[in-house]
């Protein structure tokens, strides 16, 4: 439970850094898994690099940087938290028109 606290506080506190008012977060059973679903009202996040902000030290781009001040870490940490969870992140839009993570934990994990 710690290790998915974590994954969920990780991406908040990103989302916080680039939301304009709005972060919306919903836990929701699908599908035999539990997904965690962060929103943000941002500027969102490239189709073509969804993926690879989930890498160690990689950014979208060197203005976001500046703005942000972290060191690149929190998402690939999201990311393993994951693995280890056997679940995986998918990255999108949200209907706000920002960013949407969802965590996506199988349900005998989730319930344990």
């Amino acid at each position: 439970v710690y290790q998915l606290t974590r994954a969920v506080s990780n991406i908040v506190r990103n989302a916080s850094r680039y939301a304009e008012q709005c972060i919306d977060l919903r836990v929701f059973r699908h599908e035999q898994a539990l997904h965690i679903q962060i929103d943000d009202d941002g500027i969102g996040i490239p189709q073509d690099e969804r993926e690879r902000i989930l890498e160690p030290f990689y950014r979208v781009g060197t203005a976001r940087d500046r703005e942000s001040g972290g060191h690149g870490l929190g998402l690939a940490i999201v990311a393993q938290i994951m693995v280890r969870h056997q679940g995986k992140v998918e990255i999108g839009a949200s209907d706000t028109g920002g960013a949407r993570f969802t965590l996506i934990v199988p349900q005998a994990l989730a319930t344990d």
